[in-house]
């Protein structure tokens, strides 16, 4: 999953890689390799980000079929040091994050605070969920099986902890009420629903997405929800 991340032009595109060439780097897709996809904010350096950067130089999409390119005019010969250790091509920082206890520790963070508790993070569950993945050699079905499993996720103090998302909202709702494809049904309607209440589809403020939680019925938008 890593490895596609990294050749996927939308990705490539959207965080500036076609931009970062040796001669004038783009930070963009490293930093957010590994602070959102990877490790974590605070298990790195600024010096990882900069050197980590100047290894995916080069990492771009060709402008007539869209499709991933490598330009070896504008990507660096030599290594460079993340992280500790010296890593020569994109595809050297996966076995390089995976190697490092916090991924495995930031993705049960992440999952914990998508299905279990957005709010209050349960340290013990979280180890344990980290641990489940990277035993299973980081299978994200193995990742969501120990989310799923663990008694925090079925507790009583962590049911109604999580509030659903424009799309969860909506689509269920008119799933409940006996919606389907084949009604005669102006589905752009939808969409302009997500705006209403604040989620504008493929359109996130910035690469990290919505905040979620809370945010979610922040102001008025609470008010929005309950008259949709």
């Amino acid at each position: 999953l890593l490895n596609a991340v990294l050749k996927d032009p939308a990705v490539i595109i959207y965080l500036n890689n076609n931009n970062n060439f040796i001669s004038n780097v783009n930070e963009n897709l490293a930093r957010e390799y590994l602070e959102l996809f990877t490790l974590g904010e605070g298990n790195y350096a600024e010096a990882d980000i900069r050197n980590l950067a100047k290894v995916f130089a080069g990492e771009s999409v060709n402008p007539i079929s869209q499709e991933y390119e490598q330009l070896s005019v504008g990507s660096g010969s030599r290594g460079r040091e993340v992280l500790g250790k010296k890593i020569v091509i994109p595809e050297d920082s996966v076995s390089l994050v995976l190697e490092m206890a916090a991924h495995s520790s930031h993705m049960a963070e992440v999952f914990f605070r998508e299905y279990i508790n957005a709010e209050k993070l349960d340290n013990q569950t979280v180890f344990s969920i980290a641990k489940a993945y990277f035993e299973s050699d980081f299978e994200i079905s193995a990742l969501i099986r120990a989310t799923l499993e663990s008694p925090a996720f079925w507790a009583e103090e962590n049911r109604y902890s999580l509030i659903k998302d424009p799309i969860d909202l909506v689509l269920g709702t008119a799933r409940t009420i006996g919606m389907t494809n084949d009604m005669d049904l102006d589905f752009r309607y939808f969409r302009s629903a997500f705006v209403n209440i604040g989620y504008d589809l493929i359109n996130p403020p910035n690469v990290a997405g919505y905040p979620g939680g809370m945010s979610w019925i922040d102001g008025g938008v609470l008010e929005k929800r309950i008259d949709m």
